[in-house]
């Protein structure tokens, strides 16, 4: 059964867009966790306005800076949810299981609700 995680933040539909086309995206996030490791592009102003963590490394990194901010012990999965929750507002979780995985996440990254 599917968990819906509501409440957050939605970016104007035209971001949201833009970032599931991979337009226009200047920053790239490495989840890695077991052995599973994929690269997210975001926007850095998007990051750095929804976690204070985030909003660390964005602004201790030049403009041009090239190498994706990597981030071990956070699934890919739970990335990805992280991610659309941050544009959308709310991200829908296909099972239980990455509830917490999930909530681990957003704890350590100190998302903003």
């Amino acid at each position: 059964e599917a968990v819906v995680l509501a409440g957050g933040y939605r970016q104007m539909p035209s971001l949201v867009q833009l970032w599931r086309e991979g337009a226009l995206c200047d920053a790239s996030v490495t989840a890695s966790e077991g052995g599973a490791t994929e690269t997210f592009s975001a926007h850095r102003n998007v990051l750095a306005a929804s976690s204070e963590y985030r909003a660390l490394y964005v602004r201790s990194t030049s403009p041009d800076r090239s190498g994706p901010l990597t981030l071990d012990g956070i699934s890919p999965a739970a990335m990805s949810q992280l991610l659309a929750f941050v544009y959308e507002g709310q991200c829908s979780l296909p099972s239980n299981a990455l509830l917490v995985p999930v909530l681990e996440a957003a704890c350590r990254l100190q998302l903003a609700p």
